[in-house]
């Protein structure tokens, strides 16, 4: 008997891996799907390369503009070495001329040339100099901006001088204070709380949300097209209920890391083909301060606390992710079209919305209670622990106890979903239905 029982629990596997075999290729080998990839693929590209794909196409920026000077003040050498200095981000080219023509031609020529731009430089006791710009319609922010940096720097320099302040001095004004946050006990400290909640949240948690919305809707429609084709009569005939459930999630969920990582391959691609990025002012003007950040977030401490959550992540994600996929599963059963699996799953997507946004607002409510106490609830837990013990709310400790019940909760689901699923997989109708499913689930 023994041998008897091993043999049919190997035939129930192969079974299993067949129906897993037949989905995965079903979806993998079609046209819709080696199509849409390739549509995916060709957009990856173009949005990595969108920049030099604008060039190509040319307009009005590929023009060279000409600055026209008329120098009062004598500074027109310097707001030269300060303007090419700048306008190296843009993707204009300028020429730079010094004129000695009145302000009436100057205001001429510029009227009828749209690619000129006047610059009038006059003395102002109160504020060094001023400075007057012509143009024929108006001046882009880009620009305005150039010319206004260049001759503030400037101004600054001829501060510098009048006063008697050498540049080593300046430099010791304008440097920031330093300021070191003492912590008198081995807990580490996170200055920048909101944004490693919002770096958290884009690298580990919005990925895990679209898998799992995903990985829900595809489920659902596939068994809803069995038993909308009453394929489903002849599979469960063959296939017990419980392999049938766990073959369509095993094959979904297969199938959609596959598809994740053939989007990671096409970012690969695109990234090493990328032709080059749009240089803009504000690259110049944030890069200190994303260094700053960044360094802040990447620090050896924080790289350490990603490590330590990283596997209790992983194994939380992956009860989350079953979970999901079998209450999708029983819900699916339970309806006899898509459209009714559409309203029915409304409740799991408003569940997993309401974690994700949670996740996002932990930084900002700092040491919320009720936010402490939803990172224990299952479903939500693998989205809100993971941040909280990054911003330093939560213990390593409590990671492990929300995976731990995240871990007994889809041992309920299982146990009961695999009941309602035997009763609602070959039920085409929705009237007693609930009824049926309470008496299924007061069953052993």
């Amino acid at each position: 008997m023994r041998y008897l029982y091993q043999l049919w629990v190997m035939f129930m596997i192969n079974k299993r891996r067949f129906l897993v075999k037949e989905s995965l290729k079903r979806k993998i080998l079609s046209r819709w799907f080696w199509g849409i990839n390739i549509v995916l693929f060709l957009l990856i590209i173009i949005s990595f390369n969108i920049d030099s794909i604008i060039r190509f196409f040319g307009g009005d920026f590929k023009d060279t503009k000409t600055l026209l000077v008329i120098d009062n003040v004598s500074i027109y050498s310097d707001f030269q070495k300060e303007f090419d200095r700048i306008s190296e981000v843009a993707v204009t080219e300028y020429q730079l001329k010094s004129t000695s023509i009145s302000l009436s031609e100057l205001q001429k020529q510029v009227k009828n040339n749209n690619q000129l731009i006047g610059i009038e430089i006059l003395p102002d006791s109160s504020n060094f100099f001023h400075v007057n710009i012509y143009s024929q319609n108006g001046l882009s922010s880009i620009n305005t901006n150039l010319i206004q940096s260049s001759f503030n720097n400037i101004k600054k320099n001829i501060a510098l001088k009048d006063y008697g302040i050498t540049k080593n001095k300046m430099d010791k004004i304008e440097k920031a204070v330093d300021v070191d946050s003492i912590v008198l006990t081995d807990k580490v400290v996170n200055n920048n709380k909101d944004v490693t909640a919002a770096v958290t949240v884009i690298t580990f948690i919005v990925p895990c949300f679209f898998l799992i919305t995903t990985l829900v809707q595809m489920i659902g429609s596939e068994i809803n097209e069995e038993k909308t084709t009453k394929s489903m009569e002849i599979i469960v005939s063959n296939v017990p209920a419980k392999d049938h459930l766990l073959a369509k999630i095993e094959a979904c969920t297969i199938f959609t890391f596959v598809q994740i990582l053939l989007l990671l391959l096409f970012v690969g691609i695109s990234y090493l083909f990328h032709s080059g990025s749009v240089g803009t002012l504000s690259e110049v003007s944030t890069q200190g301060f994303t260094n700053a950040i960044m360094s802040d977030i990447f620090s050896k401490n924080l790289l350490t606390m990603i490590k330590s959550v990283l596997p209790i992540l992983f194994i939380s994600f992956c009860f989350t992710l079953v979970t999901y996929a079998l209450l999708a599963g029983v819900l699916a059963s339970m309806t006899t079209n898509i459209d009714d699996f559409q309203q029915l799953q409304t409740p799991l997507m408003m569940i997993i919305s309401i974690g994700f946004y949670l996740s996002l607002l932990a930084g900002l409510f700092e040491g919320s209670i009720f936010i402490k106490i939803m990172s224990f609830i299952p479903l939500v837990s693998f989205m809100l622990s993971p941040t909280l013990y990054m911003l330093g709310q939560v213990s390593l400790s409590s990671v492990i106890i929300s995976s731990f019940l995240e871990f007994l909760f889809l041992l309920i689901v299982y146990h009961y979903g695999i009941k309602i699923y035997r009763v609602g997989i070959l039920n085409y109708s929705g009237e007693h239905l609930w009824r049926k499913i309470i008496k299924a689930l007061k069953t052993n």
